[in-house]
């Protein structure tokens, strides 16, 4: 269950998919200081068996900025394969009630989205493709 959802989510997990496939917090830490998953940031981790792709980038930035955030802009259009070339900086739109720190290589755009404005696509909330489109060109 565990390497199916690393599979399937490009190496990238949560404390809360770990824990879900029966990992505890112990386990979770064992798995870092030992090299196996590297931290990305706060609750969000790499398995460090495969390479670190531009897909596991994007979901790693877009889950490290909270369980309300989506991937928009060029990166949900690399996402949605609108664009071939995904982006240098990982566009994540999060409410605007929403606390993130800043991480290098993430631009965070505060707003609320409509719920209309949301999809999920391979595992991950990204936004709708009319959105994207209009995002993506500006």
């Amino acid at each position: 269950m565990l390497e199916d959802f690393l599979r399937d989510h490009d190496g990238v997990i949560t404390l809360a998919h770990a824990k879900q496939a029966g990992l505890s917090q112990d386990a979770v830490n064992r798995r870092v200081r030992s090299g196996k998953w590297l931290r990305c940031s706060r609750g969000v981790y790499f398995a460090d068996d495969r390479p670190f792709t531009d897909a596991a980038r994007i979901r790693a930035a877009v889950w490290s900025a909270g369980p309300n955030a989506v991937a928009s802009g060029l990166a949900a259009a690399w996402w949605h394969e609108v664009t071939k070339y995904p982006p240098d900086t990982v566009e994540v739109t999060i409410p605007r009630t929403g606390h993130h720190p800043k991480q290098h290589g993430v631009k965070l755009r505060r707003r609320d989205l409509d719920p209309h404005d949301i999809v999920e696509r391979r595992g991950l909330r990204v936004t709708a493709l009319p959105l994207t489109v209009v995002e993506a060109a500006a």
